[in-house]
């Protein structure tokens, strides 16, 4: 029989995540930050969770490996590294062709190292002014960058918020996760490439001769780069790096490399603080509260039991199942929340170590499947703006075909690769 904290807590988590998956409703305006806020406050002040318990869900775990990884990205940021990049990358006379597929090896690579968000945010203002220069065509190479950045941040546990959360649940090490998940985000690197070469095959021939217009240049000069801060954070990056190999303490490491950069950047601390964003942690610790809540009542355990008997018998089928499971729940309700509501599952599974990176796979592929489906790929047409970019059917046309590929053969090779060794206890 079903009481009433069941009812009010499942009220709770429906409004909450309709305020996630659809971002904005009707006379409410909230955004998906201020609606998980509201929806943990709401879980504590019905009485659903008491405030001990609400705050003894926030896994302090992952916030301070997001809070360390935050704070080297925007010292990287300040340093003018990303510019610089930037301006490496998309310099000289490339043939379109050569353009499309660095860009897609370097957002793919950039994002296994810092957070994909990061690398689009980064990246997108100088590749429309390279493009609008040029005059070559936007949609090609934008969406390239955000589908590259969703794939290639699927290699590392720092690669995206998901991913962050899945170590700290899961317990996996750097290094293990890496040599899982390398190869998955490499070929799906390799998917992508082939299909946008083939879908954009005319548009890339036509403009394959395209003069450099020389009065749009946009880098006239080189950018300006504080070397000073640039080597320090390159040597906290590498300290933190190596740590992560030798260490299941992920976020003391990160949060280390961290204040060894605010310490010694020579910069105001407040400054490098200011840039972090602050939201992502408020959104990751209100989602903890609303899954507590909703978990108190014991209606999680019941869908974990039910999945249980629903999934099939075979690993090759329980990876399938999942991983469609996952591409669809990562669309409708976002992957990070995704990932909250599906973690016991996950946990209770007959191979956890298995579906952990199964769901890691399968959540970051997820992004490429609609343009709502990834923060990245909202950065990359936001910075677009209005002219000529790509739209909502566009993406879905591409990303459609790009994430069942991409999924399908990600499935196959952690499949392939069989059971990864025992998990260590965290």
């Amino acid at each position: 029989m079903v009481d009433s904290r069941e009812i009010i807590a499942v009220s709770i988590f429906a409004l909450t995540y309709c305020l996630i998956a659809f971002d904005r409703l009707p006379l409410i305006k909230l955004d998906r930050v201020s609606g998980a806020l509201v929806g943990a406050v709401a879980m504590v002040g019905f009485g659903v969770i008491d405030f001990q318990g609400a705050w003894q869900a926030i896994d302090g775990r992952t916030l301070m490996l997001l809070v360390g990884m935050l704070i080297l990205n925007v010292a990287f940021q300040e340093s003018g590294f990303f510019k610089w990049t930037s301006a490496k990358l998309f310099a000289g006379g490339q043939s379109p062709r050569c353009l499309l597929i660095a860009l897609i090896l370097s957002s793919g690579i950039l994002s296994a190292l810092f957070l994909n968000d990061t690398v689009c945010l980064m990246l997108s203002m100088p590749l429309v002014a390279l493009l609008d220069a040029r005059g070559l065509p936007r949609a090609p190479y934008l969406v390239a960058l955000a589908m590259s950045a969703n794939i290639g941040s699927v290699m590392t546990v720092v690669g995206n918020p998901q991913n962050m959360l899945i170590q700290s649940e899961s317990g996996y090490a750097y290094l293990p996760f890496l040599i899982r998940m390398g190869p998955v985000g490499l070929i799906g690197l390799t998917v992508l490439t082939g299909v946008l070469l083939w879908v954009y095959r005319d548009q890339l021939d036509r403009r394959a001769t395209a003069p450099i217009s020389d009065k749009s240049e946009p880098f006239p000069r080189p950018p300006e780069v504080d070397v000073t801060l640039l080597v320090l954070t390159g040597v906290a990056l590498v300290g933190v790096l190596f740590g992560f190999v030798f260490s299941q303490q992920l976020g003391m490491i990160a949060m280390a490399g961290a204040a060894f950069v605010l310490l010694f950047s020579g910069r105001p601390a407040a400054q490098i603080l200011a840039g972090v964003d602050w939201l992502l942690i408020v959104f990751f610790a209100s989602l903890f509260v609303v899954m507590a809540g909703l978990s108190s009542t014991g209606i999680l355990s019941e869908l974990s039991d039910w999945l249980g008997e629903m999934g099939p018998g075979s690993t090759a089928q329980s990876v399938a199942l999942f991983s469609g499971l996952t591409v669809l729940g990562s669309n409708l309700v976002s992957n990070v929340p995704f990932v909250l509501l599906i973690r016991e599952t996950v946990a209770a599974s007959a191979d956890p170590g298995l579906m952990w990176l199964v769901l890691a796979m399968a959540s970051g592929f997820a992004g490429n499947l609609t343009v709502p489906g990834s923060i990245a790929t909202l950065i990359v047409l936001r910075a677009a703006g209005r002219g000529k970019s790509f739209g909502f059917l566009h993406f879905s046309l591409i990303g459609v075909p790009v994430t069942l590929l991409t999924t399908a053969l990600g499935g196959l090779l952690l499949w392939w690769m069989g059971p990864p060794p025992p998990l260590a206890p965290h």
